[in-house]
This record gives structure tokens, sequence and C-alpha cells, in this order.
């Protein structure tokens, strides 16, 4: 699993307890975040997770269907080319992959879910769903498989 900005982790021990197979990877464009994750990650007793550094506008430059899932929670709005940024997530999640979009309130840039869904389907994902309460939409989306 990707977890795309994680900034200080504040999402990734959740994730990694509830990993029951494979293995977490980071991707930041700050590495400090990333220390930052780390640290969080080894206190809570998860020593084998993956670190990278870069910007996601660059491109994510990860091998090619890696992921089984791809997570992004409301980083996806400071990302200045967010169609570079899904172009490469839809190269590295795997065909069948998850890619998992959220935004939460009260981010002043929080993207809505129809923007969400307008931006992953352009990149190539397909939309699964989108579960919204007062405070947070995800969005799900599908790598499809590959043409027959």
């Amino acid at each position: 699993m990707l977890e795309v900005g994680p900034g200080p982790g504040f999402y990734s021990v959740a994730i990694a307890q509830r990993l029951t197979t494979g293995h977490l990877h980071l991707f930041d464009r700050a590495p400090q975040m990333l220390d930052r994750a780390q640290r969080k990650l080894t206190r809570n007793g998860f020593i084998d997770v993956g670190f990278h550094s870069g910007d996601a506008s660059e491109g994510i430059p990860l091998p090619d269907n890696a992921f089984d899932v791809a997570f992004v929670a409301m980083v996806l709005s400071e990302v200045p080319d967010k169609r570079a940024c899904l172009e490469s997530l839809a190269r590295i999640v795997r065909p069948g992959g998850l890619l998992v979009l959220l935004e939460g309130f009260p981010d002043p840039d929080r993207l809505e879910p129809n923007a969400l869904r307008d931006l992953a389907e352009d990149a190539g994902f397909w939309y699964c769903d989108t579960v919204a309460d007062n405070w947070h939409d995800v969005v799900r989306f599908r790598r499809p498989p590959p043409p027959v």
C-alpha cells in the first residue's frame, strides 16, 4: 500500500495496523515529514515501511503496478500538477487496485467529490463510490484491468 503525502504520519499507524499482508510505503515531498512519520511508526512497532521522497507533480518514481492500494488524504489540492500525480498513480497502482482519495473540512482548499472524480477518471481510473459525512468525503476508484 502507498500513502501519498502522509505528513507526520497522521493516518500511517492506523493504516499499518490494518494491513494483513504486504508493506506500507510512504511518499512525501518533505523528508522531515517522512522522518516524523517514521519515528511515529517505529514507536508503534512498525519497522518494515518504505519511505520515498519526491514531488508528486513530477511523477512518483516507483515501479509500475507495484501497489494494490494508493491512499491520498487531504493532499491532492496542494499538488500543483494534479494530472501528473494521478497519471503516476494510475501507472503504479496494479490493474484492479484501488485509489482512495480523502478530503475533509475545514480545509479551505478541499476538493469536492465531483472534482476528484473528474481528475481521477481523466487519469484512467474507474469511479467506485463516495462515502461522505459532515467532515470527510472518501472517494474510491479502481484501476481498470488491461484490455484483452
